[in-house]
């Protein structure tokens, strides 16, 4: 929905860097996972860029940001629910079972909204192939994604998810020849730098290093 409203998926990409800051947020209280202040910072420079992304220069609550920034927020919500409860029992469940669970309830859910709504059924052979690649290569990410909280703290994870909205620009650019305004491209690039802040903490890269003995 968001993408549909918003015309350039690299913006809706950018404000989805809420979902880490989420996460981060319910791992601290819910997973008791430990934050520093280094990453508390990355955390607040991600919601920065964020509202410099989404803001519009409007005074008012309907006018203060772009169309379309509700649904994302709503959207990263629901993804940091869905994370945590994972991340609870992703050593109990297999990943491919997690996977196979979520595509079901997505099947349930758009046959329901298919008979609501009822959309035209014709698709073109090459968006049908478009669509064929995509939900193949969103089938691998997923698993990869479920296959991480095996290893590392779901906020963790989340962090390093984030970094897929450079990859959405560069692809929004060589495909559909679009590239955001200067102001959220400045407030894209301050999401990712908080994200790497809050990487490179986690990694120990800001710790210091005992001295060596003379």
């Amino acid at each position: 929905m968001s993408v549909n409203i918003i015309p350039d998926p690299s913006i809706t990409s950018f404000i989805g860097n809420l979902f880490p800051v989420m996460v981060t947020l319910g791992g601290i209280v819910l997973l008791k996972e430990k934050f520093g202040w280094i990453e508390i910072v990355g955390a607040a420079l991600a919601l920065i860029g964020t509202f410099i992304i989404s803001y519009t220069g409007g005074t008012s609550l309907k006018t203060l940001f772009i169309a379309g920034t509700g649904v994302v927020v709503i959207n990263a919500l629901f993804a940091t629910t869905a994370t945590l409860i994972v991340k609870v029992h992703v050593k109990n469940i297999s990943p491919e079972l997690f996977n196979l669970n979520r595509y079901t309830w997505l099947l349930t859910f758009s046959v329901i909204a298919f008979y609501i709504y009822s959309p035209p059924a014709t698709i073109p052979t090459k968006a049908f192939a478009n669509i064929s690649i995509g939900v193949f290569l969103e089938f691998i990410a997923i698993l990869t994604v479920y296959y991480s909280y095996q290893f590392i703290d779901a906020s963790r994870s989340a962090v390093v998810q984030t970094l897929k909205g450079i990859f959405v620009l560069i692809g929004a650019y060589l495909v559909f020849q679009t590239f955001p305004l200067l102001h959220q491209f400045m407030g894209g690039m301050v999401t990712v730098i908080g994200v790497l802040i809050m990487t490179l903490a986690q990694a120990g890269i800001f710790k210091s290093r005992p001295k060596l003995p003379n």
